[in-house]
């Protein structure tokens, strides 16, 4: 499960990226939260998709979130359902 939970930025310079399988429910909007869709709305954008293989070989399938705008900052980035 993706939605209702958050993903953690650190500290650095350039774009956060959140990868989201297809099979799963999929963000309405990111907030900078830890415990809701609450906070500042985290301006993302969709970048597609990815097949990625895993550890048994299969291939599964992301949806790819990237930050709108680059960043030096440490966010939280909340994935409202």
């Amino acid at each position: 499960m993706a939605v209702d939970t958050f993903v953690e930025f650190t500290i650095g310079l350039g774009y956060g990226y959140i990868l989201v399988p297809t099979t799963f429910a999929q963000p309405t909007q990111f907030r900078d939260s830890l415990s809701g869709c609450n906070g500042f709305v985290v301006p993302t954008i969709s970048n597609g998709q990815i097949i990625i293989i895993d550890g048994a070989g299969f291939p599964i399938t992301y949806n790819i979130y990237r930050t709108y705008f680059n960043f030096n900052g440490n966010i939280y980035s909340w994935m409202c359902s």
